[in-house]
């Protein structure tokens, strides 16, 4: 999904969406391995480069405070797609 807020030209909705799954992430405890950890790295410096530092922290400390129904629900926002999903409290802690 951050791939594509970037291509589309929001910036800052991807540096959101990044920081949301790093936090999530992390919530679980699964990082991914050493690629993922890579490409996120990576996505996060150009965001930044492109955001600048001011508005990039801001966003990502946004993202970072989303929890996992927020996350969804900012996700399908800006995807044009809200209201498609129906989020089951339970069902996220199996995944």
């Amino acid at each position: 999904m951050t791939g594509v807020e970037s291509q589309l030209g929001r910036l800052h909705h991807a540096a959101r969406l990044l920081a949301a799954a790093d936090g999530l992430a992390e919530q679980v405890g699964s990082t991914g391995g050493p690629a993922d950890l890579a490409a996120r790295n990576r996505a996060a410096t150009r965001l930044r480069e492109l955001l600048g530092d001011e508005r990039f922290d801001a966003e990502w400390k946004i993202g970072r405070a989303l929890s996992f129904e927020d996350t969804i629900a900012f996700a399908l926002e800006v995807s044009g797609r809200a209201g498609e999903a129906v989020i089951d409290k339970s069902e996220h802690a199996r995944i």
